[in-house]
């Protein structure tokens, strides 16, 4: 019951305690605990990623995460102090802003001004790309194979 918790805090904290320019994603992707259905489990194991457009946002968020967990912890009256390890560390995510202005004008040559809509930078999309399908096929390139998320 803590780890579910800890999840939930986790989530909540994210959106409460940033400024809407501050993003970071915090992903909760893979919660271990039990060995049995019918055992309650006495220990649980949690492994967390975050992305950030800044640098100084990555920072703070591991000292964030230790206080969810510790708090949850203490109020679960969890008998052990929880470990907790940073595994790795990446840079921010941030696009380089010349391939940026190239994508969009190859997207804006392609599919006219009126598509190519100005979208706020995202921390991570987890490999799925953000698209709107509106009912028309994107147009066809002579000599290319459309792609299967442009055919319909």
């Amino acid at each position: 019951m803590t780890a579910a918790a800890v999840i939930t805090r986790l989530q909540t904290s994210v959106s409460r305690e940033r400024a809407p320019a501050d993003r970071l994603a915090l992903t909760v992707g893979t919660p271990r605990a039990g060995t049995a259905v019918n055992v309650v489990p006495d220990t649980a194991e949690l492994d967390i990623s975050m992305r950030a457009l800044t640098d100084a946002s990555l920072d703070r968020a591991p000292a964030a995460v230790k206080r969810v967990v510790r708090a949850e912890r203490s109020a679960s009256a969890c008998p052990r102090e929880p470990g907790i390890t940073v595994v790795s560390r990446t840079p921010a995510l941030w696009g380089a802003p010349a391939a940026t202005r190239a994508v969009r004008a190859a997207h804006t040559g392609l599919y006219g001004s009126a598509r190519v809509a100005d979208r706020p930078p995202v921390a991570g999309l987890g490999g799925r790309p953000v698209v709107r399908r509106r009912g028309r096929r994107a147009p066809r390139r002579e000599g290319r194979t459309p792609s299967p998320s442009s055919t319909g």
